[in-house]
């Protein structure tokens, strides 16, 4: 018993200094102006997989679209009030940008906002400026046109720099017009700039705090929202608007994470709960009424819906975070029960680990979770009408001859990328519709989905090689089995002697005798391919005088030359093919021909008197 209580003492103790460490650590991230809270447990979530960029791959459930904008858990910041552009960001260093045209694109440094025409802001280590040999990290925008960040430049008010930061970016408006940032300045303390495309840098922090920053400006540009150190309270929340500085609790910690399109609401944490300020209104708190977890906000929609998530866990890892939704009238609820009562089929089958923005209209949500199948998806969820979409179905004729890739739900004009894979022995030749209409004659093209669901067939043949065979001499038998076979393919041949002649051999183009049977099968190799039935004449000896005395050069690449002991009656080159591709009815005893046009390989060559015939394999290069 005494061992049992000092072991279960033991655990306890380690399971106590182990939570304080990992609290210690939070603490100092906390303490530190350029840590996001909403990322400050990057470490808890598992090393991420290798992304699959896969723009626009969307799954149609009942009324509601979701389009995966990459099979991984990061953390999307912002959505352009199109819906067309969304900032993403990683439990870790770097970032995405994500637009319906281009898809998925890495972006180095932080990204936390982004503009109706695609800029992002961010920061990034400048090259053009280092501390102590190290890159300085610097606030900035990012485009696709330049696929670059440009620096906002040296801020007139503080141009020394101290450190290895030097500021920071945190939001923009629609417009791309105005960058809210960090700056640090004497040392290490820092506080709230307002930058313009017109105007330039403006500070704008509280001289009576010890710090601020923002952590993001409304689209319309005109109110502000972050933290500030007052009254020896880290991170009190606080709101730039109309002029002036507003505290949500000055005594209080908590941040302002959100604010509506045209500023009318903020929101933000204050304490262990969440703040809803009005613009010229009241300031109302609400507390997680869901489970015993923290409650995080993160956007907040036009008629103050709050959106955000909660977690139980400790550690607070991000995948035991849990999206809620807090409605005007004050209820709470989860994402789950939103989304379903919004039209989406499969809601309840999905984990909605958090919604992190919305676009004005309310129908565009930007969030993170896992999918019906496990998968973790970072996702844009549409509730602006079910999107019409078709089913591309893709075929292998024959379904033997290889694989195609491809097939799926798609919206109408949307670029399909399908593939046919040849199996060993098959080669491709093309895509058909239904109708059998040619629609590529390339194994991977980009399709174009039609109004209506389509059926492709990629169609292959087996390649085959042919098998030529020819008679040695010409007209001293018939052979038969010629024709085109696949590699490896059984093939059975026979050679029937004429009247007067006998069955010697077969032999190939290099005169190997391959068999010495009239009948019989060969596997066919992975090329074409020439045999020869070789036959003898059964008259009497004195008959079968030697046609060829001479033949030179052999091979040859231009001329061939002939000296004969009679005169023959026809000479003939016979190709692997068995085509006659030379003929002569000439009475010279001395011939020259002309090979020089013909292609290199193994040629026959056949000479035929009036009491017999010889043939002799020649070579052409």
């Amino acid at each position: 018993m005494k061992k049992k209580i000092t072991f279960n003492f033991l655990v306890t103790t380690m399971f106590l200094m182990t939570a304080l460490l990992v609290q210690n650590s939070l603490q100092a991230q906390f303490n530190n102006p350029q840590t996001d809270l909403r990322l400050l447990q990057e470490t808890a979530v598992q090393p991420t997989k290798t992304n699959d960029l896969l723009p626009n791959q969307k799954i149609v459930a009942g009324s509601a679209t979701l389009t995966v904008l990459v099979n991984d858990y990061l953390f999307p910041y912002d959505i352009s009030t199109n819906g067309d552009y969304v900032a993403i960001a990683g439990f870790g260093e770097g970032g995405f940008y994500w637009s319906q045209e281009e898809g998925l694109i890495p972006v180095s440094g932080t990204t936390y906002g982004i503009s109706d025409d695609g800029l992002i802001t961010g920061t990034f280590q400048n090259p053009d400026y280092q501390y102590q040999g190290t890159n300085v990290n610097t606030a900035g925008t990012w485009s696709t046109v330049s696929n670059d960040w440009t620096f906002l430049g040296i801020n007139p008010n503080h141009p020394e720099i101290l450190q290895p930061d030097y500021n920071s970016a945190w939001g923009i408006d629609a417009s791309g017009e105005t960058v809210v940032g960090m700056q640090y300045y004497d040392g290490f303390s820092y506080t709230t700039f307002k930058w313009t495309s017109t105007g330039g840098y403006e500070m704008i922090g509280d001289p009576a705090s010890a710090g601020s920053r923002p952590n993001g400006i409304s689209r319309v540009g005109e109110v502000i929202y972050g933290w500030a150190d007052i009254n020896n309270t880290s991170r009190s929340p606080i709101i730039w608007a109309n002029g002036t500085f507003n505290y949500v609790d000055p005594n209080n910690y908590g941040e302002a994470f959100a604010a509506s399109y045209d500023g009318t609401f903020v929101t933000g944490t204050i304490g262990d709960n969440v703040f809803i300020w009005e613009n010229g209104g009241e300031t109302i708190t609400f507390s997680n009424e869901l489970n015993t977890g923290v409650i995080s906000p993160t956007c907040i929609m036009e008629d103050a819906t709050v959106l955000g998530y909660t977690n139980e866990s400790w550690p607070p890892f991000p995948d035991s975070r849990r999206a809620f939704v807090r409605n005007p009238d004050g209820t709470m609820e989860t994402f789950n029960d939103y989304a379903e009562a919004r039209g989406m089929a499969d809601a309840q089958s999905w984990i909605f680990y958090s919604i992190n923005d919305v676009t004005p209209d309310g129908n565009k949500f930007i969030g993170a979770g896992q999918d019906t199948n496990g998968n973790w998806a970072t996702f844009i969820l549409d509730f602006g009408g079910s999107t019409v979409t078709y089913a591309l179905d893709l075929e292998a004729n024959p379904e033997e001859g290889g694989t195609v890739l491809g097939a799926g739900i798609y919206e109408a004009g949307s670029l399909v990328s399908i593939n046919a894979v040849a199996e060993t022995g098959y080669s491709f030749i093309n895509w058909t519709d239904e109708a059998q209409t040619v629609i590529s004659e390339e194994a991977a093209f980009d399709f174009e989905m039609p109004e209506n669901d389509i059926l492709l067939t990629a169609n292959f043949e087996e390649i085959t090689y042919a098998l030529a065979l020819i008679t040695n001499p010409e007209n001293a038998g018939e052979v038969t089995g010629a024709g085109d076979y696949a590699a490896g393919e059984t093939v059975n041949i026979e050679a029937v002697p004429a009247i007067d002649f006998a069955f010697v051999n077969w032999t190939d183009e290099n005169e190997t005798i391959v068999s010495e049977e009239a009948s019989f099968s060969f596997t066919m190799p992975d090329n074409d391919y020439v045999l020869t039935a070789n036959f003898t004449t059964t008259v009497g000896l004195a008959e079968q005088q030697m046609l060829l005395k001479l033949l030179y050069p052999n091979p040859t690449s231009d001329y061939l030359n002939l000296e004969l002991t009679q005169i023959a009656e026809s000479i003939k080159i016979i190709n692997t093919l068995g085509q006659v591709v030379y003929e002569n009815n000439s009475s010279e005893f001395k011939q020259k021909i002309d090979v020089s046009k013909y292609k290199s390989g193994m040629y026959q060559l056949i000479i035929i008197s009036t009491n017999n015939t010889q043939t002799k394999s020649i070579y052409i290069y």
